[in-house]
C-alpha cells in the first residue's frame, strides 16, 4: 500500500511539474563549445543569484504563489553527449537537490522526460521561476540564447522632455516578435543606449524638430548582441 501511494504521489508531482514545462522552452541545448564563451557571463549571473532563489524555495514562497522553480543542470552520458535539460525542483536538502526532467531529451542516453534525478547546487547552470500564465523570473541563460539566436535586441524606453532635458526610463528588452529578454543587458549597456538616444534627440532639435513638454513618448535602440554594440 505504501509503495502504491508513493507511485500515485510521484505521478501527481510529475503532472504538476510538467504543466510548466511548455512554458520553459528555450534553445539552451544550442550552447556548445563554439559559443560557450558568449554564455559564460549569464551562467555566472544565474549562479550568483541562485542562493536568494533557494532561500525563497525553502521558505515555501513559490509554492504559496503557485510558482514552479526549474533549474538547468549539466548532464552527460557515456558517449560524451551533453545537455542542459530543465529540471523541476521537488526537494532540497543543503546543497543536494532532487527534481524531475521536464523537457524531451535529444541526445543523452539513459535519460528521459519524467525521470527523477539528483544533483548538487554546483551543477546548476541556470534557473527560472514560472507561473501558470507563462510569466518568468530569472532564466538569464535562456534569454541570452534567445538574444544570440535573434542577434538583435530592441531596448525600449519611455521618454519625457522637460525644460530642455530628456529623461529616459528603461522599460524592457525584446527580441523577435515579442520575446522578453529582461535582465541580460548590463546597466552600462542600457546607459549607453540612453546616451545615444539623447544625442539623437538633441541633434534633431538642432535640425528643427520640436518636442512637447512633459508628454511621454516611447522609443528604442537596437543592440547587436553577438557583436556587443549598438546598430547605427
Amino acid at each position: 500500500m505504501f509503495s502504491f501511494v508513493r507511485k500515485i504521489l510521484f505521478v501527481m508531482i510529475f503532472a504538476a511539474v510538467c504543466s510548466f514545462a511548455e512554458l520553459a522552452k528555450d534553445n539552451v541545448v544550442n550552447v556548445n563549445r563554439g559559443n560557450s564563451d558568449v554564455f559564460a557571463p549569464y551562467i555566472e549571473m544565474a549562479k550568483r543569484t541562485f542562493p536568494e532563489v533557494k532561500k525563497k524555495y525553502l521558505a515555501g514562497v513559490y509554492q504559496k504563489e503557485n510558482q514552479q522553480l526549474q533549474v538547468q543542470v549539466q548532464l552527460s552520458d557515456k558517449q560524451g553527449h551533453n545537455e542542459l535539460p530543465f529540471v523541476g525542483v521537488t526537494k532540497c536538502q543543503g546543497d543536494l537537490f532532487e527534481g524531475i526532467i521536464t523537457n524531451e531529451i535529444r541526445k543523452l542516453q539513459g535519460y528521459a522526460r519524467g525521470d527523477r534525478i539528483s544533483f548538487k547546487q554546483q551543477d546548476i547552470k541556470n534557473w527560472v521561476v514560472l507561473d501558470e500564465k507563462g510569466n518568468e523570473e530569472g532564466n538569464y541563460v535562456g534569454k541570452a540564447v534567445d538574444a544570440y539566436h535573434y542577434e538583435k535586441v530592441g531596448v525600449f524606453f519611455e521618454v519625457v522632455y522637460s525644460k530642455g532635458e530628456f529623461k529616459l526610463k528603461y522599460l524592457y528588452s525584446l527580441v523577435g516578435q515579442d520575446v522578453n529578454v529582461d535582465g541580460i543587458l548590463s546597466a552600462e549597456v542600457i546607459d549607453q543606449a540612453k546616451k545615444l538616444l539623447v544625442d539623437g534627440f538633441k541633434k534633431r532639435i538642432g535640425e528643427g524638430t520640436t518636442y512637447e513638454e512633459n508628454k511621454p513618448f516611447y522609443t528604442y535602440h537596437v543592440y547587436d548582441f553577438i557583436n556587443q554594440k549598438f546598430v547605427d
